[in-house]
């Protein structure tokens, strides 16, 4: 079993939308952000989350967030600055993404485990495909979050 398995369940209840379950113990600090901005009255700041495979747009969007921080915590061991929602998403506000402070393996960990997850529950639905094809067939999937 992986260990965003263990984690992290997916499903596609429809087509173009995967739900996404993440058990915020597996990521402390990180699951817990997530779960503050991605649920209840503070989701309405950021309307549906998509994917998004445009080149360029997540490094734009992650410079736009972490702008305000400066160098805070840059190259400071393990501490990371972890933005919500994540740079590789694009939400309908179009707000800057909320940015905490916190524990690196915790917010690295649920960044590389979202993506897998992502990434098996597209190819579950869509087939396998070349390498150079994923990111094409991630795009513009709607995800919904969801916590434990």
């Amino acid at each position: 079993m992986e260990r965003w398995e263990q984690y992290i369940r997916t499903a596609n209840p429809e087509p173009g939308v995967i739900t996404v379950n993440i058990q915020t113990s597996g990521y402390p600090m990180a699951g817990d952000h997530w779960r503050q901005q991605l649920t209840g009255a503070a989701l309405r700041q950021w309307g549906k989350i998509y994917i998004d495979p445009a080149p360029g747009a997540s490094d734009e969007r992650r410079s736009m967030a972490l702008a305000p921080l400066g160098r805070l915590y840059k190259g400071e061991v393990g501490n990371n600055n972890d933005e919500c929602p994540g740079a590789m998403f694009i939400w309908q506000t179009q707000e800057t993404a909320h940015v905490q402070p916190l524990d690196a393996r915790s917010n690295q960990d649920l960044g590389r485990d979202l993506y897998f997850a992502l990434r098996h529950r597209v190819l579950a639905a869509t087939g396998p495909c070349k390498r150079v094809e994923l990111k094409n067939r991630m795009a513009w999937w709607e995800v919904r979050f969801s916590f434990d």
